[in-house]
C-alpha cells in the first residue's frame, strides 16, 4: 500500500473491528486519527500505534453529534494537512438513520 505520510480517519475507533483495518494502515506509514464515544480501547490501539513508531491523534467524538464531527475534521486538518481517507461513520441519529457522510 502507498500510504506513507497519507492521514487516515477511523471512526468507531474503539472497536476491534476498526483496530484490525487501523493498525496496518499504521504499519504502512499512515498518519492515523481515531474517533470513538468512549476513550479506554480507543486509547489502547493508540498507544500501540506509537509503540511501532506511528503518527496518530485520538479525539473522542460521538458521531451522531454534527458539532463533534465538525470539531474532529478541523482537529484532524489542523494536526495532520487537508485531505485525508476516512473509514465509514457508524454513528447513528435518534431517528435511526446513518449520520450524513462528511466530504
Amino acid at each position: 500500500m502507498r500510504l506513507k505520510d497519507k492521514v487516515a480517519l477511523f471512526a468507531s475507533a474503539g472497536s476491534n473491528m476498526s483496530r484490525a483495518t487501523m493498525l496496518p494502515f499504521a504499519q504502512a506509514g499512515a498518519k492515523v486519527v481515531l474517533a470513538a464515544r468512549t476513550t479506554e480501547t480507543m486509547e489502547e490501539t493508540a498507544e500501540r500505534i506509537r509503540a511501532n513508531g506511528g503518527d496518530v491523534l485520538t479525539h473522542q467524538t460521538d458521531l451522531t453529534n454534527a458539532a463533534q464531527v465538525d470539531t474532529l475534521v478541523d482537529v484532524a486538518v489542523a494536526e495532520f494537512g487537508g485531505r485525508f481517507w476516512s473509514s465509514r461513520f457508524l454513528g447513528r441519529t435518534g431517528n435511526g438513520e446513518g449520520y450524513p457522510k462528511v466530504p
